[in-house]
């Protein structure tokens, strides 16, 4: 399957190209320059490269969120421009699954565990969500994205995202891997939380990289998983700052 996965979700960002053999090409966005300047230019720049062209691709995969707005809004702009002028279907991919497949392709015998990842969502807010690394680094998501108080996740990184149900599925002793670029505002403190076996994963495996879009957008598309440019749409989690002050301007008082 040859396909093009596009990750702008923050700064900076990537593309990558899988072609036949999951050989994989990929770019780097600049973290210093806008993905609304360097995205469009990557694209080229990788094709320009390469023996493989746009009429040869079976699909593209692009980050859905959560994430920064003007980022996703572009990766997600981009992608269906680029699917509907090439007329192939698109796969949307959780930004936080993407984190925690890079923990999981890294450590693949650390099954049962859970991955815990984190993106900053400013206004004391951070966007999290859980996944269970199983036996040889496949996993399944525990607990989807959503948006947490800041202050409320960092005393406990776990418990602040589930209910007396889904608490249930995580015995004081399963480790948890706490991953993501919110962990350069926010680091939980593993004594205030009483979890021993709490782990903060390598700085360099913060960011989410097109690689795991990619893989995680073929394991979706060979399912069956895909929509079209016009269908696809960004999980923005909450509404803009801007949305949520019209909301406020437009009730009674």
């Amino acid at each position: 399957m040859r396909h093009l996965a596009i990750e702008c979700s923050g700064f900076g960002g990537s593309v990558s190209l899988f072609d036949d053999d999951l050989e994989v090409i990929s770019q780097e966005l600049p973290r210093d320059q806008g993905s609304v300047q360097s995205l469009a230019p990557a694209i080229m720049n990788i094709f320009r490269n390469e023996t493989i062209g746009p009429q040869s691709l079976d699909f593209l995969s692009v980050t859905t969120g959560p994430g920064s707005f003007t980022g996703l809004r572009v990766g997600l702009a981009t992608a269906k421009m680029l699917a509907f002028a090439w007329r192939l279907p698109i796969v949307g991919v959780d930004t936080l699954e993407c984190l925690a497949l890079r923990i999981a392709l890294q450590h693949p015998t650390l099954s049962t565990s859970l991955v815990v990842p984190i993106i900053n969502a400013y206004r004391k807010q951070v966007f999290a969500g859980a996944w269970e690394i199983n036996t040889g680094g496949s996993m399944s998501v525990r607990i989807p994205s959503r948006v947490v108080d800041a202050d409320t996740w960092l005393r406990a990184p776990w418990r602040s995202l589930v209910d007396d149900t889904t608490d249930a599925l995580l015995p004081e002793t399963q480790r948890l891997l706490v991953t993501g670029s919110g962990l350069r505002q926010y680091t939980p403190n593993a004594c205030a939380t009483g979890r021993p076996r709490q782990q903060i994963s390598p700085e360099a495996t913060w960011d989410p990289r097109s690689i795991e879009v990619a893989l995680i957008g073929l394991a979706k598309f060979l399912r069956g998983e895909t929509s079209t440019a016009e269908s696809l749409s960004a999980n923005y989690v909450r509404q803009s700052a801007a949305e949520e002050a019209r909301q406020t301007e437009s009730k009674p008082d």
